[in-house]
């Protein structure tokens, strides 16, 4: 008697198994021990589809960070604040057959993917005679670090012959122990079997066993029902970090299934319904998370996704994001890929270069400018921002009262003895009815006009104006000091920017003096217009301003000041 020692060995890629091709007859009863090796687990790549249409709104085909394949059916959610998400499938890194390769349930499978099975579990290997009929059954246990051992200690021996193995498991450390008793090749099925945590499959088809050559059984488990993983990921965001994801929920997996061994399906699925809770093993900032694996067993076109919370750079979303009408097929493994885009993007609109900010339109220049690049100072540092800042108005006047070249003190008329009525530049009201450009009078050209306090509070909250994003340090009134500008950076997208150069005012009279139209506060801060009056009619002598310098924004209102000459930002007429 010929016996050989079992010999482990764990494998990530697929290893070939040698069998001789003699019968079993050639070589008498000899006892032969069985080599066997785990090759890991596989599984074919599926899409997941979704039952319902996209949800798109009016700017979808303008977003410009979306990175979504057309290919692929997807869900999209809006999200407050500027964001949409979307749910789609990618491929994730996957070890390939080098060849189409046989399935272990027979047939041809070109998109066969193969990944090494590193976790706690048990299998059980049963052999079938070449009748078909059962010879015996043994367990074998999977480490932590993949290596393959029988729970017994003892390895399969089997007399010479022809075989074929089927191996099973219940994807737990937790061993199969059906009664194998009568059942054969053609005729092995279980009922009721428990699949909460997935079910997995080997089927060698009928080799021969012989002690005249090398018997390595390399055992591929594959997956009968679903593994899945959600991966969340905020690359399209340039820049902002995921640091909290809420509880993560798949629904909805059964407990029980039906599963025919010898035609390797399952159908059939019973027991209470429940709901797959992901973990993220890595909690640390990071433009991308990766839950791990979960195990779905359902036959659903009903899937559901469910992310308690997210937190995202600036972004805090509170309430649940759901994603409803996943088809999710057995045997199939899925990554449901969470895209996490901004709405925010630059665009051109009839010429006008616009930054898209918290749901609304705006010039990426001052009125007046027509600098290449808005948010770089000219190299010549006298220069700097001189070109950037436009021209200046007094409040509901259509004609500028200088630039950002004017260094000397500004003449005409109606410096100082007139202010505009309410309506001058807003023939409408701040929010409802809708803003109403005052044609006659509003600078802007058409299609924009002068925004709204309420539009640029917007603005401020859609965007961060940190110090350390400020362009220039010498932050000091001159007339010549073109260096500074404060910068608006999107929440949802910090390659989106909004550049606004430090041109002061030019004042209807200076402290103590009747001089009109003096320059002042260029270099230390900027002075942005709104169309909003202040009422009533009878004491309209102040109108809304923004103003920024180094450390601040402020939205407020001077004293008499529609007389003062500001630069003008316009926003979008029609959003």
């Amino acid at each position: 008697m010929n016996t050989r020692l079992l010999q482990i060995a764990t494998m990530i890629l697929v290893v070939s198994s040698l069998f001789s091709c003699k019968t079993d007859n050639d070589y008498g009863q000899e006892i032969v021990t069985l080599n066997v090796s785990l090759g890991g687990e596989e599984y074919d790549e599926q899409d997941v589809t979704f039952g319902g249409q996209s949800n798109t709104n009016s700017r979808s085909s303008n977003r410009s960070n979306s990175n979504i394949s057309t290919a692929v059916q997807m869900q999209e959610i809006p999200l407050e604040n500027g964001f949409y998400i979307s749910a789609e499938v990618t491929a994730e890194p996957a070890i390939y057959r080098p060849s189409p390769a046989k399935s272990s349930s027979g047939g041809n499978r070109a998109a066969v993917v193969v990944n090494p099975i590193q976790r706690a579990i048990s299998f059980r290997l049963a052999a079938y005679n070449s009748a078909g009929n059962f010879v015996q059954a043994k367990v074998y246990t999977i480490a932590a670090n993949g290596t393959v051992t029988p729970a017994d200690g003892a390895a399969m021996q089997l007399p010479n012959g022809q075989y074929t193995f089927i191996a099973y498991s219940y994807n737990t450390n937790t061993a199969p122990t059906e009664n194998l008793t009568g059942t054969t090749v053609s005729n092995f099925t279980i009922a009721n079997a428990p699949v909460a945590n997935g079910f997995m499959l080997f089927n060698s088809g009928l080799i021969t066993v012989s002690s005249q050559a090398t018997v390595n059984l390399n055992v591929i488990l594959r997956h009968l029902t679903s593994p899945m993983q959600v991966v969340i990921d905020a690359t399209a965001t340039n820049g902002y970090l995921i640091t909290s994801v809420g509880t993560t929920t798949l629904g909805n997996t059964r407990g029980t299934a039906t599963v025919n061994l010898s035609t390797g399906t399952i159908t059939n699925f019973g027991g209470s319904t429940a709901a797959r809770t992901m973990s993220y093993p890595s909690t640390a900032a990071a433009a991308q998370w990766a839950s791990n694996v979960a195990y779905f067993s359902n036959n659903t076109t009903a899937g559901t996704l469910s992310i308690a919370s997210l937190i995202v750079g600036p972004l805090e979303r509170p309430t649940p994001i759901n994603f409803s009408d996943i088809s999710i097929l057995p045997g199939f493994a899925y990554t449901v890929r969470l895209r996490l885009n901004p709405e925010d993007g630059f665009e051109t609109i009839g010429g006008v270069e616009a930054a898209f900010i918290g749901g609304r339109y705006w010039m990426r220049r001052n009125l007046g400018s027509t600098v290449a690049n808005p948010d770089v100072p000219n190299a010549t540092a006298s220069i700097g921002f001189r070109d950037h800042i436009g021209n200046y108005y007094q409040w509901g006047r259509i004609t500028p009262r200088g630039n950002g070249s004017t260094t000397a003190n500004q003449t005409g008329t109606h410096w100082n003895t007139r202010e505009e009525s309410l309506t001058a530049w807003n023939l409408g009201s701040e929010t409802t009815p809708v803003p109403a450009k005052n044609t006659t009078n509003d600078p802007c050209p058409t299609g924009w006009r002068v925004p709204t306090r309420a539009e640029w509070n917007l603005l401020v909250a859609s965007t961060t104006q940190n110090q350390s994003d400020n362009v220039g340090t010498t932050w000091t009134a001159s007339t010549t000091n073109y260096a500074t500008a404060k910068v608006f950076r999107s929440l949802r997208d910090r390659n989106v920017v909004l550049t606004f150069p430090s041109g002061g005012v030019f004042t209807p009279t200076t402290v103590n003096s009747t001089v009109v139209g003096v320059s002042q506060f260029r270099g230390s801060a900027g002075y942005y217009w709104t169309s909003l009056s202040i009422a009533p009619e009878t004491a309209a002598l102040n109108a809304a301003r923004l103003v920024t310098d180094q450390t601040a924004v402020t939205m407020g209102q001077g004293n008499n000041n529609k007389n003062f000459a500001f630069n003008v930002r316009c926003i979008r007429d029609t959003q």
